[in-house]
């Protein structure tokens, strides 16, 4: 299921982030916290993605309203070296949302529709799926965090 993908991918990198916070600002310092982040994506990711993706509107909303909510923690925190590819990550998960959005988050139906299934393939472009292929060799490289990101149309 293509949806599930591209979810898992992009949950991997903006999931998790309610409890995590930093005062630093020192470039390693960010880094840092940067890493504790992706550890915290990856523990949240199977759940939320189950969510969006298991046929039930209710939890998918809430999913969603959550991974966006964190959306933007993430993009403060990212270091310069990643923060134009979590920008793109964080811009794929918002037309996502509102896709979802406008078809009840039911992504049976998203799915099942022609024109909503070109929709959602019009939002996994080469550049979304480079932004979070290199996010993906990031955590791994820099976080330690072993990394099996998909693309988001794969």
């Amino acid at each position: 299921m293509r949806f599930k993908v591209a979810l898992t991918a992009a949950a991997v990198l903006l999931a998790g982030l309610t409890s995590c916070s930093s005062s630093a600002s020192t470039p390693v310092a960010k880094k840092a916290d940067f890493c504790t982040l992706v550890i915290a994506f990856k523990a949240a990711n199977d759940t939320l993605g189950n969510d969006v993706t298991g046929g039930d509107p209710a939890k998918a909303r809430a999913a969603m309203k959550q991974i966006l909510g964190q959306v933007q923690t993430l993009q403060k925190k990212a270091p310069a070296d990643v923060k134009t590819d979590v920008d793109t990550a964080a811009g794929f998960i918002i037309a996502f949302d509102a896709l979802l959005a406008k078809n009840n988050y039911d992504v049976a139906a998203i799915e099942a529709n022609a024109t909503t299934a070109a929709e959602f393939q019009a939002l996994t472009t080469d550049e979304v799926n480079a932004a979070l292929a290199r996010l993906g060799s990031y955590s791994t490289t820099e976080c330690g965090v072993a990394s099996s990101v998909p693309t988001a149309n794969s």
